[in-house]
């Protein structure tokens, strides 16, 4: 349920989707001469940078195309044909476009980022491959790899868990807020980033979120057009991923903004960034320079690439990430190229640098000492694609795509009920999966025992998997005949794994969820009143409630957070002038 775009809140702030159907991204994936490369285009000036790079600078001309494409992509799909994977991450990298290979489990290993930090490594009993740890830390040490276990080996085996004392007091934290006293200074923008600090802020930590009005977070841009009064606060997208927080506007790379964000720094006990490694390095914020301002800080960064290799600029979006982890290669049906999920990439992402900086709190709150993590998008994802490359490297078998099935059920698929969509198309779906004996016993009594189900060859699993398409056809033809409901209410009640397909604005209506409260309803001074999801767990310790506060407009506590560090409403006024801080973009005319 976190890997969706806040659709829910999407639509009932802007009353329609996000999108209005599936899509498949063009540029995207393509064939060049020598293999697959995807090529991103995620903003305006990516998009022109694309066409002049393709040779078709008369695309410019029309603005339509950055919204649609699609028909382009023939025209696209032929300049990929004409260059070498290199030419085209060559010429695409010198225009700062994201882009990456289409990597699998046989070629993940020997990519030269991937060489050059050290990425994967023997399994510690050597049969196979496997990636490094998501995260990186320093001065705190992860525990090195051991062997799994065998079956039964520490039967019998006791030990007794001690309690570590710890050097450094502790805020204690606010009733029912697990994070309360603990500081954030969030220098992270779009969906990767924020989604690491927004758990924190639901769960009482004071984030402050740092934008400016040059550069404000991107997702302020995907929602209402610019032609809206404060379009920039109009976004779900942003709205959804930055409850709780605080919003302090700063031009960092001006010297007085520079002298502030130290300031800043200073009474942080966490700092969070992902933006490109350059940007930090070129303000001079090294963790050993951020350590002088504050002994014991946390800080995480969060690169696309990591902080050193050859990739180590790339452009990094959550596409990106997607291809060159082998996301993408596993992702759509065996006949037709691969395509992007488009999603994972970011909030992945976010949660294993969560999972990074609470380690982090953990060895500060033993040792006193302040850690540096770094938590590259890429790590993150080659972890949860590391059944790829164990697989070849064990036994040199490339995982290939399966469309909607699986390995380990036969029948399962999607299959096209009977319903008509909120646009009036035939295109509502459900799921089925069938993994044990039991449950096509249950199907079979729910079909009404047809007779090509009462084939002696389906008995078995093996049967079953070897005549999937014949046992398709058949649950397509049925299915179709039968709207979602009454499908789901005959398989159901006989053991059998279904589900309808929904669209993801319409995961408000799943019963569940709502007996769950799930979703929390907010109000917006601009958006107004929306349901925003929560997170997919609860704690019996509270909070009730995790949404208290609506996503900060841009700079709405600059003078709270400014006045903390001491300065007066006059210096404040100043600051503004001199368009240091700001409310509103730089583009938009303030």
């Amino acid at each position: 349920m976190c890997l969706t775009y806040y659709p829910v809140t999407y639509v009932d702030a802007l009353g329609r989707p996000f999108r209005k159907g599936r899509s498949v991204m063009t540029p995207g994936v393509g064939m060049a001469k020598d293999g697959m490369i995807a090529v991103g285009v995620g903003t305006g000036q990516q998009w022109l940078d694309f066409c002049a790079m393709v040779g078709h600078p008369e695309w410019m001309e029309d603005k339509s195309l950055f919204r649609e494409r699609r028909h382009l992509a023939s025209v696209i799909g032929q300049w990929f044909a004409d260059h070498t994977v290199d030419e085209i991450r060559d010429l695409a990298t010198a225009l700062r476009l994201p882009n990456a290979p289409v990597a699998n489990g046989a070629t993940l290993p020997g990519l030269d980022q991937f060489e050059a930090r050290g990425s994967f490594t023997p399994d510690p009993r050597g049969r196979f491959l496997q990636p490094g740890p998501p995260y990186r830390m320093q001065p705190a040490l992860l525990r090195p790899p051991g062997p799994a276990p065998r079956l039964g080996a520490d039967t019998g085996f006791s030990f007794t868990a001690r309690r570590p004392t710890s050097s450094r007091a502790s805020s204690a934290p606010v009733r029912g807020m697990p994070f309360g006293g603990l500081r954030i200074l969030d220098m992270t923008a779009f969906w990767a980033g924020p989604s690491c600090t927004h758990v924190l802020a639901m769960l009482g930590a004071d984030v402050i979120h740092l934008e400016s009005t040059g550069r404000p977070d991107g997702t302020r841009m995907l929602g209402a057009p610019m032609t809206q009064e404060q379009w920039w606060e109009r976004s779900p997208i942003f709205s959804g991923i930055n409850t709780n927080k605080a919003s302090l506007t700063l031009d960092f790379q001006s010297e007085r903004g520079a002298e502030l964000l130290r300031r800043l720094i200073a009474i942080a006990d966490v700092v969070v960034e992902n933006y490109t490694p350059r940007v930090l390095d070129q303000a001079g914020l090294t963790f050993d320079t951020i350590r002088t301002l504050r002994e014991d800080i946390i800080l995480v960064r969060m690169p696309g690439f990591g902080l050193n290799g050859p990739w180590r600029d790339n452009a990094a979006f959550a596409y990106t990430i997607e291809d060159a982890s082998g996301l993408t290669w596993l992702t759509g049906h065996p006949d037709q190229e691969p395509l992007e999920p488009y999603c994972v990439g970011d909030p992945n992402a976010g949660i294993h640098a969560l999972a990074g900086l609470l380690l982090a709190l953990e060895h500060r709150r033993r040792t006193g000492e302040g850690v540096f993590v770094e938590a590259a998008m890429v790590d993150a994802a080659l972890r949860i694609t590391a059944e790829q490359v164990i697989e070849y490297s064990a036994y040199g078998a490339v995982l290939e795509r399966a469309g909607n099935r699986g390995p380990s059920a036969a029948p399962q698929n999607l299959y096209r009920t009977g319903d008509l969509d909120e646009r009036g198309r035939r295109d509502c779906w459900v799921a089925i999966a069938v993994s044990t004996d039991g449950q096509w016993e249950g199907l079979m009594a729910a079909l009404g025992r047809p007779e090509w189900a009462t084939n002696p060859v389906l008995s078995t699993a093996r049967g079953r998997t070897e005549h999937h398409q014949l046992i398709d056809l058949h649950l397509e033809a049925w299915c179709h005949q039968r709207g979602g409901d009454e499908i789901v209410g005959l398989l159901w009640p006989n053991g059998v794994p279904v589900a309808k397909v929904i669209e993801p604005h319409r995961q408000g209506e799943v019963e569940q969820l709502q007996a769950r409260q799930f979703f929390e309803v907010v109000d917006h001074p601009v958006i107004g009143s929306a349901r925003y999801a929560t997170l997919p767990m609860r704690f019996s310790a509270g909070p009730d409630r995790l949404h208290r506060r609506h996503a900060p407009l841009l700079g709405e506590h600059n003078a709270q957070i400014l006045g903390e560090l001491g300065l007066t409403d006059a210096e404040i006024s100043d600051l503004e002038a001199e368009g240091v801080i700001g409310h509103a973009p730089a583009e938009a005319g303030a």
